[in-house]
């Protein structure tokens, strides 16, 4: 997997499906952790996992996913992320849920 592509401070694009810009999420570093926004499709839980070990971050330190629309391609990989991320808090423009 090719390493998270940095936009800015602490802000990084994750290839959610191993073609170059075509579904793309993001992780945040924050001082308590990263945030990660969007989901992916199904089979993204794995790169997203990958790309924040390659960040130097653990599964514990996805503290918050947000979701910005409920497409397939923001949505689909939040059950496998949530799997091997499940203290994350989800945020999405339906409301909260820990």
């Amino acid at each position: 997997m090719a390493r998270p592509e940095r936009i800015g401070p602490g802000a990084y694009r994750v290839d959610a499906i191993g073609l170059s810009n075509a579904v793309s999420v993001l992780l945040i570093e924050g001082d308590d952790g990263w945030t990660l926004v969007d989901a992916g499709v199904g089979s993204s839980a794995g790169r997203i996992r990958e790309a924040l070990a390659s960040l130097g971050g653990a599964p514990g330190d996805l503290r918050r996913i947000y979701l910005t629309h409920h497409h397939p391609d923001h949505i689909g990989g939040l059950r496998g992320v949530r799997g091997w991320a499940p203290g994350a808090e989800v945020i999405s423009s339906g409301g909260r849920r820990r």
